[in-house]
């Protein structure tokens, strides 16, 4: 395992040198930030056809995204691979300590109660804290001649995280940033009824991240749609 995960960062270390590929020399945490998306959800289809060859090639898509990611960190002086390991070790003791403690929890709800707080406390400070805006673009998939294959055909149906949990998801979340306080004006539709915004936001931050959740919500809708043909 040492020497397959070795050779994977190795692979990416050298695409990234200056004698690279020059596609991979110019990314940055922001021009690649898409693809961890679009990654993220295509293993999800896989999943859902239960299609096993497609899981394991979408996990190792997933997995380039992490490795190429702290490339680009590395690269920039911020962190490495091995920092980004050992974090994520500790913080697995740390959340485990009915496992590596003297803690007690007898089924799975007992470790989903206990966790479940303090970790979306913790999703919801870095998601408003972040002040990194999504990119407006990003490459052809075609770009080195590498192009994609066609996602996997999920199954057609209602069912399924990119039809039911996926979107509630993504719609209560833009509903958050759109109304932080909870409140949520009526308003009557009306095919002549001026288009204006609810309010005026005047703060960068926030629109960044109403951006973001819109365009989290339409890559949903997108597969949707896929999933129904």
């Amino acid at each position: 395992m040492r020497d397959a995960f070795d050779t994977l960062c190795r692979t990416i270390a050298r695409l990234r040198a200056p004698d690279g590929c020059p596609w991979d020399r110019v990314q940055t945490l922001k021009s690649i930030r898409p693809f961890t998306l679009e990654e993220t959800h295509e293993l999800l289809e896989a999943i859902d056809a239960d299609d096993t060859l497609a899981i394991r090639e979408e996990l190792g898509d997933v997995l380039l995204q992490v490795v190429l990611d702290s490339q680009i960190a590395a690269d920039e002086g911020r962190f490495d691979i091995i920092a980004v390991i050992e974090d994520l070790t500790a913080k697995m003791i740390r959340r485990h300590p009915h496992v590596f403690g003297t803690a007690e929890a007898h089924t799975a709800a007992d470790v989903a109660d206990a966790l479940g707080s303090g970790k979306t406390q913790k999703r919801s400070h870095t998601r408003r804290s972040s002040t990194a805006s999504p990119p407006r673009c990003r490459p052809s998939s075609d770009v080195c001649g590498c192009r994609r294959r066609p996602p996997v055909p999920a199954t057609t149906g209602p069912t399924g995280p990119c039809c039911s949990d996926s979107w509630r998801e993504e719609l209560a979340e833009l509903q958050a940033e759109l109304y932080p306080d909870g409140e949520i004006p009526a308003v009557a539709a009306g095919v002549s009824t001026p288009v204006v915004a609810d309010e005026l936001i005047d703060d960068p931050v926030r629109l960044d991240h109403i951006e973001e959740e819109l365009g989290d919500l339409l890559f949903v809708v997108a597969s949707i749609a896929r999933r129904w043909g």
